[in-house]
């Protein structure tokens, strides 16, 4: 007889922690948003040369392939409404990148897929 019949409990900690981690994810993807939503609004001059110089830097270091090459596009665009000081396309690029990210870690973990989705822009 399976572990489940047996005991029905017995998945409650994996359901628990899959909600959690869901919990998780969203609390991160608001968090980021905001992050934009402000950065874009309140940066000063020496804040934005500041995240400019950390994203030259890591785009310097990041190694090619297509989620890091996709990632630095996505984090470009973010980057780009903060420097515009756009605080709501600051805050979309953030969402599509978070849905993005999310998305290929959901693909991976069913699919076993290494290849993340194409970007979407817009």
């Amino acid at each position: 007889m399976s572990r489940t019949l047996d005991n029905p409990l017995s998945t409650l900690p994996a359901v628990a922690s899959e909600r959690l981690a869901d919990t998780h994810r969203t609390l991160r993807e608001v968090a980021a948003d905001v992050a934009a939503h402000l950065a874009a609004k309140r940066r000063t001059p020496g804040q934005l040369a500041e995240i400019r110089r950390c994203f030259d830097e890591g785009r310097a270091a990041v190694l090619i392939e297509r989620r890091g090459l996709l990632g630095w596009t996505e984090h470009s665009d973010i980057l780009d409404a903060i420097e515009a000081g756009d605080d709501e396309a600051a805050s979309v690029a953030t969402r599509r990148h978070m849905s993005s990210v999310l998305d290929d870690l959901r693909r991976q973990s069913v699919d076993g897929v290494e290849e993340p989705a194409a970007p979407v822009r817009g």
